[in-house]
């Protein structure tokens, strides 16, 4: 007997020069994550693919905030306890497809995916740990409403989802 596949829709984003690619799956997953937080702030990393030559992400799935994390109402501090193996173990089990791309974190209800004075400065920071290796920084903002990703730089205008 065979058995029925779960549907995956893409979602398709464009952000400033890059496309981004990732289904509703994914999406469902990351607001599962931050409801089951809140009122804290959550996060983790993202894990996927660059297409570098044709400007194209393709972002498949998280590992969630490590146990040694901070998580509070207006704050979220990703931990590092057992993370690099878990993107070791994603890179294995793909073939060397898939690896760390960025970071996302969740906001409170009521504060919407604006980033704020401290994720401007983790961008920063992010900005210039993935330029080390030629990619773009990436960062995504879970909130109430939807998601706010960013790629290459923070522009509160653009990249809503």
């Amino acid at each position: 007997m065979a058995r029925l596949r779960e549907r995956r829709w893409v979602v398709v984003l464009k952000i400033n020069e890059w496309t981004l690619i990732t289904d509703e799956s994914f999406v469902k997953k990351l607001q599962q994550v931050r409801s089951k937080k809140l009122p804290n702030e959550t996060g983790g990393v993202l894990l996927g693919s660059w297409d570098l030559t044709r400007r194209i992400v393709y972002v498949v799935d998280t590992i969630a905030a490590p146990p040694d994390s901070e998580e509070r109402t207006t704050l979220f501090i990703r931990g590092s306890a057992g993370l690099r193996e878990r993107v070791i173990k994603a890179g294995e089990r793909t073939g060397g497809m898939i690896q760390y791309m960025g970071e996302w974190h969740s906001h409170p209800d009521g504060y919407g995916t604006v980033p704020s004075e401290d994720d401007s400065n983790i961008f920063s920071w992010l900005s210039e740990k993935t330029q080390e290796d030629g990619f773009p920084p990436i960062m995504l903002i879970v909130g109430e409403g939807g998601m706010r990703w960013f790629i290459g730089e923070i522009e509160i205008a653009r990249g809503q989802a």
